[in-house]
């Protein structure tokens, strides 16, 4: 635990204690405490996962039951948030089984269980004071008279037995918890954003005469067009990107996959895209429109796909990004590692300059990025992390790398964000998603899973960041995904991004 001599009330000098967050039925984003809303409660270990795994806030369905931290998220470890209309703040952290986190009064005794009553003992505070990443402290109000008030755990991780959950005197390192959406307290609707199909969608402001473009993974890669920019416009669907005309060897197959569009000068536009090379073996090319964008002009390809990373898993999910401090370009993409059982998939980064319809390497290639740490993120590969589809963004000083994460296709699927100080790293992943399965809504009644694999965009018009993503309905065999559109925005207090919901 953080360590201070006994008795000290150094949570005083810490941390404003008044600091606490109101709880209200409807937040901006649900990383802000709000009432009937399901949580995983996970504690932010001084290690990462799974090096730390007993992190979350546990109970067994018996009555009056220990609360302690287990290593796994599932049903004995949600937890929903009851707020207390005659407390200020205060809030009732129910069970699966219908019982309340409690404690004693007694300031010696710092054993936290179950209750079946919700009380003065039962009360609790979210605190943000210092922290960042939508983390908080945790005070037990029926304590307020008592120097230990904060839930806390202990500095070192077990890596055999559940690790305790007590009391500390002060809100420091080992005190801090983020809360995990599991599902919302209504079925919320949500507008999908195009009736049909469009995997893996991009996203793009074309001119003011043009609107934008939207652009999806298959075959000949849909396209869509929509004057405006909002959470429930509708993008109807132009066509196809790619010409029918003859294609060069790297790219006839038609499992395409992830397009995205970079607009040079005039009416020149290149979308890459990786292309099946045998065998689920995908590797990225590039195809010309010298006429703008619409449906079938893009039909000038490059001789072969690119030279880039040459790992083993092949090469999918490009993106074009061009820093806008200095002019720079770069392409970034995902080494498909998982493909060939690696645990851990890797985001890649390599500078590029366009040399007439060619791509000219101007630095190797680097890993910026890999999928380790974060409890969330599962993969294909039993026991391994995946992360994919990356999508970069420069604002507020920092390069903000989003990706997706998880299985394609299940409820694992997640959107997520790590930033830097540099393009090329070392990259600080944000503990929490921006989009998962707990977070995003239903439509007409029929819940959505898997959203991810995002991109962003900044509509001048209305000032405002969106997000677009995809989700299905149902997973595996059966799962169809569809484009749904979300507001973006950046944290005033440390700059992180979250999906706003108002």
């Amino acid at each position: 635990m953080f360590q201070e001599s006994e008795g000290s009330p150094l949570h005083e000098q810490m941390i404003d204690t008044t600091s606490f967050i109101p709880i209200l039925d409807n937040n901006e984003t649900p990383y802000i405490p709000t009432n009937g809303w399901t949580y995983y409660i996970e504690a932010v270990r001084s290690k990462s996962w799974p090096e730390c795994k007993y992190r979350f806030l546990s109970y067994t369905s018996d009555q009056d039951s220990k609360v302690d931290m287990w290593e796994a998220a599932g049903t004995n470890q949600r937890w929903t948030i009851v707020a207390n209309s005659g407390s200020s703040g205060a809030v009732y952290l129910k069970t699966t089984y219908g019982e309340y986190m409690s404690y004693s009064d007694d300031c010696e005794n710092v054993s936290i269980k179950t209750s079946q009553q919700a009380g003065k003992n039962q009360e609790f505070r979210f605190i943000k004071g210092d922290n960042t990443q939508f983390q908080y402290y945790i005070q037990a109000v029926g304590r307020d008279s008592c120097d230990k008030r904060y839930l806390s755990f202990p500095v070192g991780c077990s890596t055999s037995t559940p690790d305790t959950l007590d009391f500390w005197y002060a809100a420091g390192p080992d005190q801090r918890f983020r809360i995990f959406p599991v599902q919302s307290k209504d079925k919320f609707e949500q507008s999908m954003n195009a009736k049909s199909p469009c995997p893996d969608p991009y996203l793009w402001w074309v001119n003011s005469t043009s609107g934008y473009s939207l652009i999806c993974t298959g075959d000949n890669l849909p396209l869509f067009k929509s004057n405006k920019l909002t959470t429930d416009v509708e993008f109807l669907k132009t066509g196809v990107a790619l010409s029918g005309d003859t294609k060069p060897v790297w790219a006839r197959s038609t499992s395409r996959w992830a397009p995205e569009n970079y607009h040079t000068q005039g009416d020149h536009n290149v979308i890459f895209v990786s292309v099946d090379q045998g065998g689920g073996l995908h590797r990225t090319g590039y195809v010309w429109s010298q006429s703008g964008v619409g449906p079938k002009m893009w039909n000038k390809y490059s001789p072969n796909y690119m030279e880039l990373s040459k790992t083993a898993g092949g090469e999918i999910d490009s993106t074009i990004f061009k820093d806008p401090s200095d002019g720079k370009i770069y392409i970034i993409w995902k080494s498909d590692d998982n493909r060939v059982g690696s645990l851990y998939t890797r985001i890649w980064a390599q500078q590029i300059e366009f040399d007439g319809f060619s791509v000219k390497a101007l630095s190797d290639p680097k890993v910026i990025m890999d999928s380790k740490g974060l409890w969330w993120i599962d993969s294909w590969v039993e026991g391994g992390t995946l992360v994919e589809g990356p999508e970069m963004v420069k604002l507020n000083g920092y390069y903000y790398l989003f990706f997706a994460a998880g299985k394609f296709c299940t409820g694992s699927y997640t959107e997520g964000v790590a930033r830097s100080k540099s393009l090329w790293g070392p990259y600080e992943k944000m503990g929490v998603p921006l989009l998962s399965t707990g977070m995003v809504g239903y439509v007409n009644q029929q819940k959505i899973i898997g959203p991810g694999h995002g991109a962003f965009v900044y509509d001048e018009k209305s000032s405002q960041w969106f997000s677009v993503w995809h989700g299905s309905f149902a997973s595996g065999s059966s799962c169809v995904r569809y484009p749904f559109i979300t507001k973006l925005d950046f944290s005033s207090s440390d700059a992180w991004p979250f999906t706003r919901w108002d």
